[in-house]
């Protein structure tokens, strides 16, 4: 009796995931091996992950300079509605024209022209304006940002008993605002700060009365989180950090007493 052929063997087609898989595992072993044997800066590390991030999903919002999604961070997106939020209010109280809002590498400046805040020469605060000040102040609390209270003036001397200089004069008016924040809205002592610049950083000129009308003004700065974050850090120096501070240093005063002719 004749035997039953055995039916053939299917072929095996997919032999090559095993190849594919090895090279695979290969590649990423070379790749951890290159990762562990080099130094690779934080800004590299942000662009490689922003390239990433693009090429895996392009209708995602693309990142800011330092590689940080800005929708990505909780404390800007809080502090961009508090901003939204006190424009309703400056519109409310009729107010436009005296209120700017803006932006830069510290976070969102809501600049107040200071005829509205103060008497000429003066560094108490109007009564009319303290309902929007109360506003605003409770809108930044709200936010739990660390907050700036600038003082700036325009470039006209100021000489009296109690205020000798445009320095003094800013910087009591900074300070008077930041009394009454925390005062009548309980904003935490520790998350805002005055500074005083005088009549050092006009936003424009001062050939005119209208421009310095612009540059006497009260800023209030809503820092986010990225200059929190760098401003912390920057206080952590180690007494190493400080030795290798001071060693640069010397080095470079011993360069310049052997190189006087040297540029730069």
């Amino acid at each position: 009796m004749a035997r039953k052929k055995k039916p053939a063997a299917s072929e095996n087609t997919e032999r090559w995931l095993t190849t594919y898989a090895d090279l695979i595992s290969l590649l990423m072993i070379f790749f951890v091996v290159m990762f562990a044997s080099s130094e690779v800066s934080k800004d590299k590390l942000l662009a490689i992950s922003e390239s990433l991030r693009r090429a895996l999903n392009k209708d995602a919002v693309s990142a800011s300079a330092v590689g940080v999604s800005i929708l990505a961070d909780p404390a800007r997106k809080t502090t961009t509605s508090a901003s939204e939020a006190i424009r309703e209010d400056v519109r409310a109280f009729g107010l436009d024209k005296s209120v700017s809002f803006s932006t830069d590498e510290r976070g969102t400046i809501i600049s107040i022209v200071d005829s509205i805040f103060f008497d000429p020469g003066q560094t108490a605060i109007k009564p009319k304006i303290e309902p929007l000040l109360r506003e605003v102040g409770q809108f930044c609390k709200e936010t739990g940002a660390q907050i700036i209270i600038e003082g700036h003036t325009d470039d006209r001397d100021i000489n009296t008993k109690d205020i000798p200089s445009n320095w003094e004069l800013s910087a009591m008016r900074a300070t008077e605002v930041v009394r009454y924040l925390i005062r009548e809205t309980g904003f935490e002592p520790r998350k805002i700060s005055a500074a005083a610049y005088g009549d050092t950083r006009p936003l424009v000129p001062n050939i005119s009365v209208e421009n310095r009308s612009r540059n006497r003004r009260i800023n209030i700065i809503l820092v986010n989180a990225e200059v929190r974050t760098r401003r912390a850090e920057s206080k952590e120096l180690t007494q190493l950090d400080l030795i290798e501070r001071n060693r640069q240093v010397k080095e470079q005063e011993v360069d310049k007493m052997l190189n006087p002719y040297a540029q730069e």
